[in-house]
C-alpha cells in the first residue's frame, strides 16, 4: 500500500511505499495520486492528513476488500452536504453519521482507492482543490460500477461554498440542473446565488466523463458452487403462474431448501387453489399458508419469519427464469461478496444491456436474494400496504443497517405481469372519493417523508410542480399553484394517517 500524506500546499505532500519515500510530480494533489497509480498499478493508495496520527487502515481495508471499491472516513465536504440534496434524488447521499454507508460522498481526512481505478480515470483537469476533485471523480465513477462507501460526520460550521457547489453540478449534471438548483435556493433558502450559478453556466462545457470498466471475477478463491437458500412467494389468484415458478425452481441445479408460499384470498368462503402443491412431487420442501388476510407486505413478513436458510430469495408468483439462474446467483455472490443482490426484472419486449455490477438506488422484492444477516432488523412497512414504495422502503432499511444493494443486470428474470390476480387489485382508500385527489400518492409521500431529507422533499415538490403543469387542465399559473399546494397538503395529511391505519 502507498500512504499519501496531503497538505494544504501540494508541494508539501508526501508519499511512502513500504516505508520508502516516493518522488511526487509537481502539480495538484489529485494529479499526484493519478501519477502514483500509473507507476504502481497494483497498489492500494491511502490518503490521510498526517502520518503522525494513529490510523486504523485495517478498518478501511475490511470495507475496501475488492479493487473496484473506494472508501473514506472523516468529515463530509461542506459544499455538498448542505444543498446537494435539492437535486440528488437518490439514497446515496442520506448517509448515517459514523456508520459505513453506500455513498459517493468522500472525505479527504482518510481514504483508500486502488490504483487500477485511478488509472482508468485518465486525463483530469484539476480544480486545485483535492476535496472537490475527489468527490467529482467518485460522483462520476460510482454509476459505472465502482462501489463507494464512507463513514462520515457532518461539520458543525460550514462557510458559504455556493460557487463550488454550482461548479460541481455543472461538471456532473446536465445544464438544466443548474437552473433548478438556483430556483431551489431562491424559493426555499431565500438566497440569490446569481454570480455562482452564472459562473458555473459559463464553465458548463468542462464536463468530466471518464469511462471505467472492471473485471469483477477477481476472487482468487476456488468457486464453491453451493448456495443454501429458501424462497418466499406471496400469491393471490394465480395458481397456474405459481406452478410455473415452482417448476422453474425445480429445474435448478441449485435447488432451494424450502419454498414458503403465503396464499391469500379475502373471500371468506374461499379455499386454497393450490392443490398441485400436494398432488405433484417437488425437489424441495414446501410450506404453504392460506389466509383470508390480504397484503403483500404482510405476506412477505410472514414468509420471511418461516425461513431458516442463510439466504432468502424474494420472488413474485408470475416470474419465469432459466434453469441456471441460481448458479449465476451463486457465482455473483462469490465474486463480489455482497449480502443483497437484485436481478434484472424484465417485462415482455424489454432488454438490459448494462454489464457488470452497480450500487443500486432501488430494491425489488420480486427479484432479489438477501442474506439473513441483512434482514434481521428489517420488515416490509405495512403502512405502505396496497400502495407503492414498500420495495424502496425495504431497500432503505437495508442500507441504514449497513447492507448495500447491488444490481446484477446480467442475471435476468422475466416478469410476466400476469393480467389476473396479484396484489395490485383496486383498493378504496380514505381519499378515493375526494374531489381534489392528493398528489403525489400518500404512499409515495409517506415513503419520501420517512426516508429522504427535507431538501430532497422540497426538490421533489418543485420537480413535480413543473412536470404536472404541462399536463394540467389549469393553465393559469397562479390557479395551478394554489391547486397544486392543496393537493400536496392533502397528500401530507393522508400520509400521516397511514401509520395509524396499520
Amino acid at each position: 500500500m502507498i500512504e499519501f500524506i496531503q497538505h494544504p500546499n501540494s508541494k508539501d505532500n508526501l508519499a511512502f511505499h513500504n516505508g520508502v519515500e516516493l518522488v511526487l510530480i509537481t502539480g495538484p494533489t489529485i494529479n499526484q495520486l493519478i501519477a502514483l497509480a500509473k507507476s504502481h498499478p497494483k497498489e492500494w493508495i491511502g490518503w490521510s492528513k498526517s502520518r503522525l496520527m494513529s490510523i486504523d487502515w485495517l478498518e478501511l481495508k475490511r470495507v475496501a476488500n475488492k479493487p473496484y471499491k473506494m472508501v473514506s472516513k472523516g468529515a463530509a465536504p461542506c459544499f455538498l452536504t448542505d444543498y446537494i440534496d435539492y437535486i440528488e434524488d437518490t439514497p446515496f447521499i442520506n448517509f448515517k453519521e459514523n456508520y459505513w454507508y453506500p455513498t459517493w460522498i468522500m472525505s479527504t481526512d482518510l481514504g483508500l482507492i486502488h490504483s487500477s481505478v485511478l488509472v482508468k480515470v485518465g486525463k483530469f483537469n484539476s480544480s486545485n482543490n483535492f476535496e472537490y476533485d475527489l468527490n467529482l471523480i467518485s460522483r462520476k465513477i460510482q454509476p459505472q460500477g465502482v462501489f463507494c462507501y464512507s463513514k462520515l460526520t457532518k461539520k458543525s460550521i460550514c462557510r458559504d461554498q455556493n460557487s463550488r457547489l454550482f461548479l460541481f453540478v455543472a461538471q456532473s449534471r446536465k445544464a438544466r440542473w443548474l437552473l433548478f438548483l438556483l430556483l431551489c435556493f431562491i424559493i426555499f433558502e431565500k438566497k440569490f446565488p446569481l454570480f455562482a450559478s452564472a459562473k458555473a453556466m459559463l464553465l458548463n462545457s468542462s464536463h468530466f466523463n471518464p469511462e471505467v470498466e472492471f473485471s469483477y471475477g477477481q476472487n482468487q478463491e476456488p468457486f464453491n458452487d453451493q448456495l443454501e437458500y429458501d424462497v418466499i412467494i406471496p400469491t393471490i389468484g394465480r395458481p397456474n403462474y405459481l406452478k410455473n415458478v415452482l417448476r422453474d425452481l425445480d429445474s435448478q441445479q441449485l435447488k432451494p431448501k424450502k419454498v414458503i408460499i403465503i396464499e391469500q384470498n379475502t373471500v371468506r368462503e374461499a379455499v386454497s387453489e393450490l392443490n398441485f402443491l400436494e398432488e405433484e412431487l417437488w425437489g424441495f420442501e414446501i410450506i404453504h399458508s392460506f389466509t383470508h388476510k390480504a397484503g403483500a407486505c404482510r405476506a412477505r413478513n410472514e414468509a420471511i419469519s418461516k425461513t431458516t436458510a442463510p439466504w432468502i430469495l424474494l420472488f413474485d408468483d408470475d416470474n419465469r427464469f432459466s434453469s441456471d439462474l441460481m448458479q449465476k446467483v451463486a457465482r455473483s455472490l462469490n465474486e463480489i461478496g455482497c449480502k443483497v443482490l437484485n436481478f434484472a426484472y424484465l417485462q415482455e419486449g424489454e432488454s438490459e444491456n448494462q454489464k457488470g455490477y452497480l450500487q443500486w438506488a432501488f430494491f425489488g422484492s420480486g427479484c432479489s436474494i438477501v442474506h439473513r444477516d441483512a434482514i434481521k432488523k428489517c420488515r416490509f412497512d405495512q403502512a405502505l400496504e396496497y400502495g407503492y414504495g414498500e420495495d424502496a422502503d425495504y431497500g432503505m432499511q437495508l442500507r441504514n443497517n449497513g447492507f448495500d444493494v447491488i444490481y446484477a443486470p446480467e442475471i435476468q428474470v422475466q416478469h410476466l405481469k400476469a393480467p389476473v390476480g396479484g396484489f395490485r387489485q383496486p383498493v378504496k382508500f380514505d381519499w378515493s372519493d375526494d374531489e381534489l385527489k392528493p398528489q403525489p400518492s400518500p404512499h409515495v409521500m409517506y415513503f419520501r417523508r420517512k426516508n429522504y431529507t427535507s431538501n430532497q422533499l422540497h426538490g421533489y415538490k418543485l420537480k413535480l410542480f413543473f412536470q404536472n403543469y404541462l399536463s394540467s387542465a389549469t393553465k393559469n399559473p397562479w390557479r395551478y399553484y394554489k391547486q397544486f399546494n392543496k393537493r400536496w397538503q392533502a397528500s401530507v395529511y393522508y400520509s400521516e394517517r397511514l401509520t395509524s391505519s396499520i
